[in-house]
């Protein structure tokens, strides 16, 4: 009876540990698209065949979160779940991995939060674009040693962004816009502070507070 007891409690254990809770929602965001559910779906089996439990989780986690992020193109949104390419997300999804075994700001943190504040492959509406997170670390670099909180003030002073009155009524910039022009509005300035720290390993989020 107890050794009963004991392969029950060690079952239910095991489930709970394989549980990952995005993957239904995942695959039926991209088996109800539309336009790229071809993509979407590559994305998933690739990591789904790795055999990398964490790094599947991931992708679900990406791709179950997807609708409703977009960018503008044109004057109407673009929706990521019908644009998005799977080349793209595994580029950005890889680079966010090496940084988690890499980066020592984040060994104190869970690996829901890892998904929360430091995967992501985009931060607000901005045009859709994967290399800032290989990027920004060659731009924004806090000194070796520094904790957490010394080092996204150290990041956050490099960051040289004027603020444009001229272009507050503008769309979001790209990344690779305002690293080019040198100027943007207060959103923009915001994420690109997130991506910064983002890419260097700090965990971070885009918060709008009406005013």
């Amino acid at each position: 009876m107890k050794s009963i007891s004991f392969i029950m409690v060690l079952a239910l254990f095991v489930c709970g540990c394989t549980l990952n809770r995005y993957e239904d929602g995942a695959w039926e965001v991209a088996e109800t698209s539309a336009t790229n559910g071809e993509e979407l779906s590559r994305f998933l089996e690739h990591y789904k065949d790795g055999g990398d439990r964490k790094k599947y989780e991931a992708a679900c986690f990406l791709v179950c979160n997807m609708p409703g992020k977009y960018s503008v193109t044109d004057g109407k949104p673009t929706y990521d779940v019908d644009v998005v390419k799977a080349d793209s997300l595994v580029r950005s999804l890889e680079a966010s991995f090496a940084l988690r075994e890499s980066s020592p700001y984040l060994k104190d943190y869970s690996f829901g939060k890892f998904l929360e504040y430091i995967l992501p492959y985009r931060v607000a509406n901005e045009p859709l674009e994967y290399g800032w997170k290989e990027d920004c670390p060659n731009r924004f670099v806090p000194e070796k040693g520094m904790g957490i909180k010394e080092a996204a003030d150290a990041v956050n002073a490099q960051i040289k962004l004027d603020l444009s009155p001229a272009s507050y009524g503008d769309l979001p910039q790209s990344y690779s816009s305002l690293m080019k022009n040198g100027f943007g509005k207060c959103d923009d300035r915001t994420a690109l502070i997130v991506m910064a720290l983002r890419a260097v390993g700090i965990p971070s989020a885009y918060e709008f507070v009406p005013q």
